[in-house]
């Protein structure tokens, strides 16, 4: 059976939410479980993000959604990103070996401390990561600790200057069984080799990890 930390958390419409606006949109609820991207500063050209970005965020500034209406608009967010990341844009400094372990030694640094890792994958120009968050700790404040430090530390061991990441990343929160178990699939089919599963999860879900995945219901 799996640690009590590790079972997902999925979100609730009895549970309070929090919609913030920082740079783009973000829904907390307190300990659920969440799928997030972040990206390399270079990695999508800034003209095409914001031209599709503006219109959108403005509504959502404006207006009230639903929990699955916002769902919808970060699936569409995520959609878009993705096919740029895809495309191996900018300079992919997470393909070398003493940068991929900077950031991965981060994500596990406060794993069943602030958070419960699931599991993650570094690609060449941006990080997967599936995680829960312990009480009293925020999705965001949890990106931005690993965000700033990793930045710090791969400017000064790695003859990187400037911005390293993009300020803004995605998340989503995780909804139900279903949703959970293709997250797992989406970041072991990004990287077989370098997607990272922690064993208790990988124990109880190895079936339905190695199915195959289309895409979908992220």
């Amino acid at each position: 059976p799996l640690d009590t930390n590790l079972n997902p958390k999925y979100l609730s419409p009895y549970s309070p939410t929090i919609l913030t606006h920082k740079n783009t949109p973000h829904l907390h609820q307190d300990e659920t479980t969440c799928f997030v991207t972040f990206r390399l500063n270079d990695s999508i050209p800034e003209e095409k993000y914001m031209q599709f970005f503006l219109a959108m965020n403005n509504s959502i500034k404006q207006n009230q959604f639903t929990m699955d209406e916002f769902n919808d608009f970060i699936f569409v967010q995520n959609d878009y990103e993705q096919k740029f990341l895809d495309m191996g844009h900018g300079s992919c400094i997470l393909k070398y070996p003493q940068v991929r372990k900077i950031v991965a030694d981060s994500l596990r640094f406060f794993d069943g401390i602030r958070y419960d890792l699931h599991s993650y994958v570094i690609m060449p120009n941006h990080v997967h990561i599936l995680f829960s968050p312990r009480k009293g700790f925020e999705v965001q404040k949890i990106v931005r600790g690993w965000k700033s430090f990793t930045a710090h530390e791969i400017n000064k061991n790695c003859n990187h200057r400037g911005s390293v990441w993009s300020y803004k990343f995605w998340d989503r929160l995780i909804r139900n069984p279903k949703h959970y178990i293709n997250v797992l699939k989406y970041i072991q089919h990004n990287n077989p080799k370098a997607a990272w599963v922690k064993q208790e999860i990988k124990d109880m879900y190895l079936k339905q990890i190695d199915d195959s995945h289309n895409g979908s219901d992220l």
